[in-house]
C-alpha cells in the first residue's frame, strides 16, 4: 500500500474497525505483512476505512485476464465480436458470479465513494 492509497484513505475520514475477527486463519495469515506496517497501523489509527478485496480463484483471474474480459463479461459468458477463442465456461462463470457478490458486500461500507 503507497502513502498516497493511504492518503486517499484517509481524506474520505471514514472510521476504521481496529480489528475484523470474523476472517478465518488463513486470511489473518496472509494479511498479516501488510498490516503490521508502521504507516498502515497509523493510517487506521487516524481513522483510513479498511477494505478487504475477496480473492478470486486464481485458475478464473488468470483465464479472465488472458482472455483480456472484463469480469461483467466473463460472468455472462460473452467474448468480443470476432474473438477467437471461447467465453469463460459455465463453472468458472458461477465463480465470477459469486466473487461479483463478495466484492460488492466487501465495498458496501464505502460505496458512497463511487460514482
Amino acid at each position: 500500500m503507497t502513502a498516497r492509497s493511504i492518503f486517499q484513505l484517509q481524506q474520505h475520514g471514514e472510521q476504521a474497525e481496529s480489528h475484523r475477527q470474523d476472517h478465518d486463519q488463513q486470511d489473518d495469515d496472509d494479511r498479516t505483512d501488510g498490516t503490521r506496517h508502521s504507516v498502515f497501523r497509523a493510517a487506521v489509527d487516524r481513522g483510513a476505512q479498511v477494505v478487504w478485496m475477496p480473492a478470486l480463484d486464481s485458475t478464473v483471474r488468470d483465464e479472465v485476464e488472458a482472455k483480456r474480459l472484463d469480469f461483467g463479461m466473463a460472468r455472462d459468458g460473452l467474448v468480443p465480436e470476432g474473438a477467437p477463442f471461447p467465453p469463460v465456461g459455465g463453472l468458472r462463470r458461477s465463480i465470477v458470479t459469486k466473487w461479483l457478490a463478495e466484492m460488492e458486500a466487501a465495498f458496501a461500507p464505502v460505496a458512497r465513494w463511487f460514482p
